[in-house]
């Protein structure tokens, strides 16, 4: 009796509380039944064509977004002298957007893990286009100088509120929408917009303010982020069903190819306590401070260093941010690849680690080349390394996140744009103690210890579940573009 009371006891607990990796199997023979119930072949491929578009939408908007946010830059000689401004004030000016797009990251965050990425988008793009359409508005000289500078400078803090949520809400629709095994490659493709973005928004504004006129570039501006962000309203899945981070407890109902979590949505300042988000943090503090490295000085040393002219510097100064367009998906679609075969942590530990060393070997190359080939190729792999970094960091802030993803990717990108800052302040002050090219050397050796930092980041404590479910979804080609 003993025995045959402890084997029923035995075979109760075994019902209770089943093993997912030893359902791994099951799931790979009839994936279909098990976690994918009513996934059919026709259902796929309208998943993969919705995600593919949502795909073209978010780079869409993340390449307009740095346009918004680069046009005052160009305008900017134009400006002062219609407005009466100095250069100090337009100085202030473009650091009011900074701050206001430092301060939201994590709001927009939260907002957008509670009302979903569709509302909140839509809203941060309304702001988008009426903060720009009110830019091209503002009046200056004499008496309303004054006045027109704080109304600009309103404007431009108000905007950088707006953007501020371009990142994390992408990241949250990433979350809601993708795979698991395919959140890299989203996030590569968005993140490209950006790139893109940085390397077209010079000449293409430039263009449109002689045309036209920089008022009239901030009308039309406007009237195409009205039309982007229509069709997102409209077009954009107004309600997603959530997908499991790898640090959620299993889901308990998979249904319709994406999985519904039934635990409970944990206080977003509890992601203040997770070592490798904390670590995570760290390391794309260091990403951003050599990648604002590059924005804010990279055409300076060009012209002082280099000797290369005004024109020819503009056109090399794009040309590394060209490269980071086109190595960003690869990195993002590699990602997903090594996921499948190595797990989480190593499918994004080694492209990051990788991508990291890479850029700043390069670096080194670039600056201590003599001839102009080599120095240019240095300087545009070192960039472009760097920029494949971003689809790593992003969806590891997704598995790392829970149901918090918007406040996981605010709270990166917080740290990111604080690298930043500190960036622009002490790379200045380093060339003027030891010079451009020891600045660019320890610069690189930032890269090497935020590559390093990636080996004590883990994303695999509570994954058992995530890695059935991936495995389920390669079993069937959900994973495959």
């Amino acid at each position: 009796m003993p025995a045959l009371g402890a084997a029923i006891l035995s075979q109760t607990q075994t019902r209770r509380r089943p093993h997912w990796p030893a359902l791994l199997p099951r799931a790979k023979e009839n994936a279909a039944s098990t976690l994918y119930p009513t996934t059919t072949t026709t259902k796929k491929g309208k998943d993969v064509s919705r995600e593919r578009f949502l795909i073209i939408l978010l780079t869409t908007l993340s390449f307009l977004s740095y346009a918004l946010r680069m046009n005052i830059s160009v305008a900017a000689q134009f400006m002062m002298p219609e407005l009466g401004f100095t250069a100090v004030q337009m100085g202030q000016i473009f650091s009011a957007f900074m701050l206001g797009y430092a301060l939201f990251q994590v709001p927009w965050g939260i907002v957008g893990d509670r009302i979903g990425p569709h509302r909140t988008m839509s809203a941060a793009i309304l702001i988008w286009a009426v903060t720009t359409l009110l830019t091209g508005l503002v009046s200056g000289r004499a008496a309303s100088a004054m006045l027109g500078f704080f109304l600009l400078w309103a404007l431009r803090f108000v905007l950088g509120i707006g953007e501020a949520a371009m990142f994390p809400i992408a990241a949250r629709a990433a979350a809601s929408w993708a795979l698991p095994t395919r959140r890299a490659s989203v996030m590569a493709f968005v993140l490209a917009g950006a790139f893109a973005g940085a390397a077209a928004t010079g000449p293409a504004i430039a263009a449109l303010m002689v045309g036209v006129g920089w008022r009239e570039s901030f009308y039309v501006a406007a009237a195409i982020t009205l039309v982007v962000g229509g069709i997102w309203h409209f077009a954009a899945p107004a309600h997603s069903t959530h997908q499991p981070s790898a640090e959620q407890p299993v889901p308990s109902v998979v249904a319709k190819g994406r999985a519904v979590s039934e635990t409970p949505h944990p206080p977003w300042w509890d992601l203040l306590k997770n070592r490798n988000l904390q670590l995570l943090c760290v390391s794309y503090f260091l990403n951003s401070y050599v990648l604002f490295v590059f924005v804010f000085w990279l055409y300076l040393y060009l012209v002082q260093q280099r000797g290369f002219g005004v024109l020819r510097s503009g056109f090399y100064t794009a040309l590394p941010f060209i490269v980071a367009s086109v190595f960003c998906p690869i990195s993002g679609f590699i990602s997903d690849k090594l996921v499948l075969r190595l797990g989480l942590t190593w499918g994004r530990r080694s492209v990051a680690a990788v991508c990291l060393v890479g850029s700043g070997i390069f670096l080194l190359v670039g600056v201590f080349a003599h001839a102009l080939i080599p120095a240019l190729l240095g300087l545009s792999l070192s960039v472009g390394l760097l920029c494949s970094t971003e689809p790593a960091f992003w969806s590891t802030s997704i598995d790392l996140a829970g149901t918090n993803v918007g406040a996981s990717g605010g709270i990166m990108n917080m740290a990111g744009n604080l690298g930043g800052v500190v960036s622009t302040a002490a790379f200045p002050i380093a060339i003027r103690w030891i010079g451009w090219t020891a600045a660019f050397g320890v610069t690189a050796g930032l890269t090497f210890a935020a590559a390093a930092l990636w080996f004590f980041i883990s994303v695999r404590r509570r994954t058992a579940g995530f890695d059935a479910i991936a495995g389920a979804a390669a079993a069937q080609g959900l994973a495959a573009g």
